[in-house]
């Protein structure tokens, strides 16, 4: 007699299990199951939320948490929770192939499958709670400011190429906008150009923690891609790299296993974008993306990059639903047509390919559209060739990285400075100006999509630029320096200060200056009493308006006596009027005979009329001007020397009720 023995093996792996619904209680306004959502998102996720939902709509029943008694009686059966996800009603379990099935008697589970399988669409509505929120107050710090113009070292082609210097020599630098990274991991606190980012929350959606920097089951290199990807935005060491965005705020999230290729990592993306969009993220950016895995997993196949099919396009498409502008890399995988990886198909992701140096020629690796659809990708393109970023290795060290992973968050840090300037818009309007502007809007292509994105005349098309403002004591007055740009004239500028002591906002008129764009008003600092007052800014052009900051609800703060001037501003366009003088004067007062004009300043105590007449020193009048009534503040006025010859002269100014004379001299060059 044969005696035949069969033993029953189980293996140990990851699964999804799928729930029928989110409770017996009904998700309606009032109900505790709508009150415990609401919970999920802070002020600033609403917030954004509000620009594309109507209020009674701003949270639904996809936003609503797994329910718990569900997720307790699988962990009943010795599952190990590795992840939960709201938006598709489902978590990420580790357990074995016996217990998997078990799972499938509970009557409120759906479906049960190894992650390592395709997440097959379901018949029910997209539906992931957040893992709890760590926050790195330690690492909270002030925003880079009065630190001059920058100096961006060998960092400088891959922010020229999309107009960023312009930007940040106005000031606008990131400030009030958070972007979010999800990739292998990141080093960020031990290098010195990142240790001061404002780092706001991290998390660690492999390992189920806060560090996402390598840890000791980590591979020696886990962390060395993100801290690069990291370091192009957000770093900031003069003379070395200037990150596109630095002055922004930031989370990171770690989802990415390079132990290997597997769908699972797929769900951690998910996770993490949840996570950032119930924090409040603005612009996602990731340098990642999946089309093969291991030979456990199955692949998907070009005609299920349709946009909508796999899990990281669907979770990017209910992000950006949600007002999140998401930004992810095209692929590495060309030159061949047909190359593109998920999420770069999704219908409402930023794709971006990568184009060498020149800004013109696609990079030989850069990933191929079109879409299986035939719609074309990448959207745009960025340079992906010599990008300059920290290094993972060692606290003072950088190098030159390729790839699409280094173009994208170059995009999604210039998108990040749109978003500070007009955090009004919604993402698919965001895409349409930053493709309407790019380098080859009228040729776009399946290489470089429409090309490099130009950020300013992405800017200029949103509406009127009106940068930060900045603010220096001026003799006995406090000045604020704004730079207001738009397409058209602009045709009034003023700046509105409510006092501590006063229910009612005074009007202060902005003046421009010698240098474009820049507008000045100069208040007294008596007037403060020694107290923070609020102010906003209104601008306008012979089309439209703008108010900065852009909410009605919001306001901007002055401190007297204190000096907070924007990072990027140059200091050759503050300095010159912040000398301690107490009567007018001009500069330079040592001229060469070269020069065609010299500045006179004159503080304003009240409303005047300024007369100016220049005398040589015999006394005959050379010169004379008048400049109609000016309000108080420090007054800057051009005066004309082309004509004059080498000698003393003197400018006698009138104004105030009273008069100067100030002497300078011309002098051979």
């Amino acid at each position: 007699m044969i005696i035949s023995t069969f033993t029953l093996y189980s293996q140990i792996g990851t699964y999804r299990i799928f729930f029928k619904d989110k409770g017996p209680i009904e998700f309606k306004q009032g109900s505790s199951l709508y009150d415990s959502t609401l919970k999920l998102f802070n002020e600033r996720a609403l917030k954004r939320r509000s620009k594309v939902s109507s209020q009674d709509s701003i949270i639904n029943f996809e936003d609503a948490p797994v329910y718990k008694p569900y997720i307790d009686s699988c962990i009943s059966l010795g599952v190990e929770l590795k992840l939960k996800l709201r938006w598709k009603n489902y978590i990420v379990v580790l357990c074995d192939s016996i217990t998997s099935e078990n799972l499938k008697y509970f009557s409120f589970v759906k479906k049960v499958q190894p992650t390592g399988n395709k997440m097959t669409t379901l018949d029910y509505p997209d539906y992931t709670i957040i893992p709890s929120i760590f926050v790195n107050d330690n690492n909270k710090i002030q925003y880079y400011e009065n630190c001059n113009d920058y100096d961006y070292g060998p960092s400088y082609r891959q922010s020229e190429l999309m107009n960023i210097p312009l930007l940040h020599g106005f000031g606008i630098n990131g400030n009030g906008v958070l972007i979010g990274f999800l990739d292998t991991g990141f080093r960020w606190k031990a290098h010195s150009s990142m240790s001061k980012a404002s780092v706001v929350s991290e998390y660690d959606f492999v390992n189920n923690d806060s560090v996402t920097a390598n840890e000791n089951d980590s591979l020696y290199d886990q962390d060395h891609h993100g801290t690069g990807v990291f370091s192009t935005v957000s770093g900031f060491s003069q003379g070395n790299l200037i990150g596109i965005a630095p002055n922004a705020d930031f989370l990171l999230a770690k989802t990415e296993n390079l132990l290997g290729e597997h769908h699972l990592e797929e769900d951690n993306y998910a996770a993490g974008l949840e996570w950032m969009e119930s924090l409040g993220v603005d612009v996602t950016s990731s340098s990642l993306g999946y089309f093969r895995f291991d030979s456990t997993d199955s692949n998907y196949t070009y005609n299920e990059l349709n946009g909508r099919t796999t899990i990281v396009s669907q979770a990017v498409n209910s992000a950006v639903k949600r007002g999140v502008v998401c930004i992810t890399a095209a692929g590495n995988s060309g030159p061949n047509p047909r190359t593109i990886i998920s999420p770069a198909d999704a219908d409402s992701v930023i794709s971006v390919g990568a184009a060498e140096p020149d800004g013109i020629t696609p990079a030989v690796f850069t990933s191929r559209g079109p879409r299986v659809d035939g719609k074309m990708k990448p959207d745009v393109s960025a340079m992906g060739v010599e990008v300059y970023a920290a290094s993972a290795t060692e606290s003072f060290t950088y190098g030159k990285a390729r790839g699409t992973s280094f173009a994208a968050p170059l995009v999604a840090g210039a998108v990040g400075l749109l978003m500070q300037e007009f955090p009004e818009l919604k993402p698919w309007e965001v895409r349409t100006i930053l493709l309407s502007t790019a380098s080859n809007n009228q040729i776009p292509d399946d290489s470089l999509g429409y090309g490099i994105p130009n950020i300013f005349n992405a800017m200029k098309k949103a509406g009127i630029i009106i940068s930060p403002i900045s603010t220096y004591k001026l003799n006995q007055f406090q000045r604020i320096v704004v730079y207001i740009i738009s397409t058209s004239h602009i045709t009034n500028s003023d700046l509105y200060v409510k006092f501590f002591d006063s229910q009612f906002f005074e009007k202060f008129k902005l003046y421009p200056t010698k240098y474009k764009y820049q507008f000045t008003a100069d208040i007294p600092l008596n007037r403060f009493n020694n107290e923070v007052a609020e102010c906003f800014v209104i601008a306008e052009d012979i089309e439209k308006s703008r108010r900065l900051p852009y909410y009605e609800n919001e306001l901007l703060t002055i401190e007297p006596y204190s000096s907070h001037i924007q990072c990027g501003i140059p200091a050759s366009q503050t300095e010159e009027f912040a000398k301690n003088k107490a009567e007018a004067y001009v500069y330079p007062s040592i001229i060469e005979d070269s020069r065609n004009e010299i500045e006179l300043i004159v503080p304003i105590k009240s409303k005047s009329d300024i007369k100016v007449g220049l005398f040589n020193l015999i006394g005959q009048q050379v010169y004379s001007s008048y400049f109609p009534e000016r309000e108080m503040g420090i007054a800057s006025y051009p005066i004309k020397i082309s004509n004059l010859s080498i000698g003393t002269y003197y400018i006698y100014v009138s104004f105030n009720g009273g008069s100067e004379s100030i002497p300078f001299i011309i002098m051979k060059k």
